[in-house]
């Protein structure tokens, strides 16, 4: 049990250190917007990372397997949420990050 645990948090340790999108975001918005805006935005990232690797490590997944309806609800609760953030990203009259 501990091996695959540790297998699993050393593999998911690599893919987090690994440069990728998301490092390839924080570091334009460093430098276009400036450090606080790339700090944010790294925060950002590092709780996503940290969600997506609690979830994994806690066996979500294989819950969601044995409940498939509680999986569809999620599904479609993800991506009603993702459609409200494209409209309001859509119909948005912009903001200065200079401040």
């Amino acid at each position: 049990m501990i091996t695959e645990w540790l297998t699993i948090t050393v593999i998911a340790g690599l893919g987090i250190i690994s440069p990728g999108p998301g490092f390839a975001v924080a570091f334009r918005n460093s430098v276009t917007y400036g450090r606080n805006v790339g700090l944010g935005t790294a925060f950002g990232i590092a709780c996503g990372d940290l969600v997506h690797v609690l979830v994994n490590l806690l066996g979500i997944a294989a819950l969601l397997i044995c409940y498939p309806k509680i999986a569809f609800m999620l599904q479609v609760c993800g991506g009603l949420y993702l459609l409200y953030l494209g409209s309001k990203g859509l119909f948005s009259k912009g903001f200065d990050v200079s401040a």
